[in-house]
């Protein structure tokens, strides 16, 4: 079970999505016909997974008790810059 993230992008937390590259079309049919050529790509697959946001798909999502999530969390509530013309 993954744990819960935090994306600094969109500011969402949550459970981030494991994003596999490739094809699984390419993946059967090499696995069919040259076994060999099929493992190879079967296994460059997995170890090139990734975990994204769900909601905006970056990259770059981190634990929620991390320094930057908190900081983003903190950040999230409170209202945006006011500028004060004078």
């Amino acid at each position: 079970m993954a744990k819960m993230m935090f994306c600094p992008n969109c500011g969402q937390p949550g459970k981030p999505r494991r994003i596999v590259p490739g094809s699984v079309l390419i993946t059967l049919l090499l696995l069919m016909f040259w076994l060999v050529p099929g493992l190879i790509y079967m296994i460059w697959r997995h170890k090139a997974a990734y975990l994204v946001c769900p909601s905006c798909r970056a990259r770059n999502m981190v634990p929620l008790d991390s320094p930057n999530a908190v900081q983003g969390r903190g950040a999230a509530g409170s209202p945006g810059p006011t500028s004060v013309s004078g």
